[in-house]
């Protein structure tokens, strides 16, 4: 995360969530996401001598020094990690307990942030949030759609509630979130339907390493995965010559193209809807594993319970 995006969250966060953790905490905090002391200081208000000063009285509570200065700014020590995990969980448990009063006091449900990829935007979640909204009428939804390891960030940073990752790679087990694998879903190739592959009756995997692919920006886990498939099988890996973040734009790209792309089965049915073609292969491609992470202390609340079980619901139906 840049510095003047860091600078609009965090000040919109410090505005609009109330909070009862240590100020000190908070000033921690700041200084570990902007990754420089400057930066902290600015969105907190106060001077940078003043910042300084008052993490070194934290460091001296707590025994240990919790950042290393370098030409980069402040690179968080072994230490600093460790406090900035209990820091997280302290600021997310003093929104996530006003929220649970507010709820109790005035009946309403408030807010929770989800974070998806892209290609979830587009299928399952206007279903999903519809029947959210349903459920808890007074519910602001805060939808977030991005790659993994963006998301990952986020969700480690407090600033999502819970995500969905499609994905090889799995975050690290914690007692402060839980990871739950909701499904291993099949991968589809899919082409325009005038394209040779569309044409063919099997296509192997040499077929498909010999045309030129489309996909989503960044998307790591197909990479992994694919290089992984195509390598077992001594083909060459794939050739992408067009890269979006946009599930429609790809979908419209491949129409009436050569191109191939290979979708999570709930964006191919989607773009099998729209026009295109599911390959006829000679053998199935890799799955890919679901993931849902919430943080712990989210167990109780309703309005997570409701979206976890219709996630699950609906993935069910999918696989």
């Amino acid at each position: 995360m840049n510095n003047n995006n860091y600078s609009i969250n965090f000040i919109y966060q410090m505005e609009t969530q109330k909070t009862f953790i240590d100020r000190r905490v908070q000033q921690f905090i700041a200084i570990y996401e902007a990754k420089n002391i400057h930066y902290a200081a600015e969105v907190l208000g106060i001077t940078q001598p003043a910042l300084t000063v008052s993490l070194r009285h934290l460091e001296e509570e707590v025994g240990a020094i919790l950042f290393k200065r370098s030409v980069k700014g402040m690179e968080p020590t072994a230490e600093g990690d460790a406090f900035y995990r209990f820091a997280i969980n302290l600021k997310l448990g003093s929104r996530y307990a006003l929220q649970e009063i507010s709820q109790i006091h005035n009946k309403k449900s408030n807010t929770i942030r989800i974070g998806a990829g892209v290609g979830w935007t587009t299928t399952i979640f206007p279903v999903i949030l519809k029947k959210l909204r349903k459920k808890h009428p007074s519910l602001v939804v805060s939808l977030y759609a991005s790659v993994g390891d963006q998301l990952s960030n986020l969700f480690l940073s407090g600033e999502l509630d819970v995500y969905l990752a499609a994905g090889s790679s799995k975050l690290p087990q914690s007692f402060y979130y839980s990871s739950q694998l909701l499904a291993n879903l099949s991968m589809i190739a899919v082409a325009d339907p005038k394209s040779a592959l569309a044409q063919k009756s099997q296509v192997t995997p040499f077929d498909l390493t010999s045309v030129h692919w489309a996909g989503f920006i960044e998307d790591e886990s197909l990479n992994i995965l694919a290089n992984h498939y195509f390598a077992t099988r001594g083909v060459t890996p794939m050739r992408f010559t067009m890269h979006t973040n946009s599930p429609t734009t790809l979908i419209e790209y491949l129409k009436g193209s050569d191109l191939i792309s290979v979708l999570i089965k709930p964006l191919a049915q989607s773009a099998c809807n729209a026009g295109l073609k599911e390959l006829k292969l000679q053998e199935p491609l890799w799955k890919m594993p679901v993931y849902l992470y919430s943080w712990t202390i989210t167990d109780e609340l309703s309005p997570m319970n409701t979206f976890k079980k219709l996630i699950q619901s609906h993935l069910s139906l999918i696989v």
